[in-house]
């Protein structure tokens, strides 16, 4: 099996669990690492539909176009004459004031 764990590895992650007052369930049978897989595929879509976590991604991506000027204002200029919207435009669009996902 590629990648799998040694004995060693999987003692020091339980012990590093349960000092957190967490359990871990090591899981190595392809089928359910394929469910798990599709589980959390499902959670993160869920993450859209929760206000709360619609904010949060909402101001992780504000964080980051902060983080990218995103050009000139030549550059912003070009692009808004091709008729594209900047990133931060984009970000805005599905996000309606008043609405649950502020």
């Amino acid at each position: 099996m590629r990648g799998s764990l040694t004995v060693e590895q999987s003692s020091a992650l339980t012990r590093a669990a349960e000092a957190y007052g967490a359990g871990l369930d090591l899981c190595t049978e392809p089928g359910r690492l394929q469910q798990l897989g599709d589980l959390i595929g499902e959670c993160d879509r869920i993450r859209f539909l929760h206000p709360a976590l619609h904010r949060g991604l909402v101001a992780e991506l504000r964080e980051k176009l902060q983080v990218v000027a995103g050009g000139g204002e030549t550059s912003r200029a070009r692009h808004r004459s091709r008729g594209k919207m900047l990133a931060r435009q984009r970000v805005d669009l599905p996000v309606d004031p008043g609405t649950a996902f502020p």
